[in-house]
């Protein structure tokens, strides 16, 4: 499943909290499917094309973008996908 062929999606409201270092952030996620108060993201290549999450705008296959963290429990927006520029600028 693409990032924002999810419903929860295309209505999250989301912020950037603080930058934890060089490739970790924490978010602020909140939609109509799930809400994480203070959620770490993780920097990378983007495995698959989708949409960011933030900007709405295309993402291609190794474009280097933040994902959720997945450790434990899968979150529920584990696929969401944001351009790193979008957070870190240019």
């Amino acid at each position: 499943m693409a990032a924002l062929e999810c419903d929860h999606a295309l209505d999250a409201t989301i912020s950037a909290l603080e930058k934890l270092s060089d490739t970790s952030i924490i978010l602020h996620w909140s939609s109509t499917r799930c809400h994480y108060g203070s959620q770490i993201w993780t920097r990378g290549l983007a495995w698959r094309d989708g949409l960011c999450a933030l900007t709405r705008a295309p993402i291609r296959e190794g474009d280097v973008v933040y994902r959720p963290r997945k450790r434990g429990r899968l979150p529920a927006n584990a696929e969401a996908m944001i351009f790193a520029l979008a957070i870190d600028g240019a």
